[in-house]
């Protein structure tokens, strides 16, 4: 990591990301080992396979491990009741991993509401999405929770074109 930072090529921004990322993914692994009622022996990460987990082979998981068990002491989860981190993976040559279409379905959802174009009549992807997958949708609803982590209430969404 070191000579990689001291070179001239050093990607700053690609480096701010990774310590983004990883540690919100360390204080969500965290939470959940906190809050979880039952014993966790294992917790993975199924990331997009993109650049921030490829770079200088993989640090982001490096610093995920230490970040995860930093933080787990801080919260005094002790090395017994922290489950082990497992980072889904996926081998060279390979074009898509067995988890891909799980990971696009936030990605669907989260890009037809961000990117709905109000303004243009010219449709897009996001607009189709919107219109076909969450305009009259009778299957859309959001679940709240109380503070015990009991679901309180569950609303149905409705969108419309109107």
């Amino acid at each position: 990591m070191k000579q990689k930072a001291e070179s001239k090529s050093f990607n700053l921004t690609l480096f701010r990301y990774i310590g983004f990322v990883q540690m919100i993914v360390a204080y969500l692994m965290t939470t959940i080992t906190k809050e979880c009622d039952y014993k966790i022996e294992n917790i993975c990460w199924f990331s997009d396979r993109d650049s921030i987990v490829e770079w200088i082979d993989g640090i982001i998981y490096d610093l995920l491990q230490a970040n995860y068990h930093g933080m787990c002491s801080m919260e005094e989860v002790t090395q017994n009741e922290a489950p082990s981190i497992s980072i889904g993976a996926y081998e060279e040559g390979t074009k898509q991993l067995w988890y891909d279409d799980l990971n696009r379905i936030p990605d669907y959802l989260t890009g037809a509401l961000a990117g709905r174009n109000y303004e243009s009549v010219t449709k897009d992807k996001y607009d189709i999405l919107f219109e076909e997958g969450f305009c009259n949708n009778p299957y859309l609803s959001v679940v709240s929770y109380n503070e015990q982590g009991e679901a309180i209430q569950t609303n149905r969404l409705t969108f419309s074109l109107k």
